[in-house]
């Protein structure tokens, strides 16, 4: 059987295009906060299970154009 290398399955992958300029999660204003919840710890990890341990994330539909802090 013919196997790939990685570098070849590599070549098949089609790479992603950059993200928009300006990120339509960002909605709102940031001056209307209400920090009077009550919020449930695990409500939070089921909610973004897609970031990682130190409150890392990327996009997954596209290359992000920067690195906040």
């Amino acid at each position: 059987p013919d196997k790939k290398s990685a570098a070849d399955s590599r070549q098949d992958v089609k790479p992603q295009s950059r993200c928009e300029m300006e990120s339509p999660y960002l909605l709102g204003n940031a001056t209307d906060i209400d920090l009077n919840i009550t919020v449930d710890y695990h409500d939070i990890i089921s909610n973004n299970s897609d970031v990682r341990d130190g409150g890392e994330w990327t996009p997954s539909s596209c290359v992000s154009r920067q690195k906040v802090a």
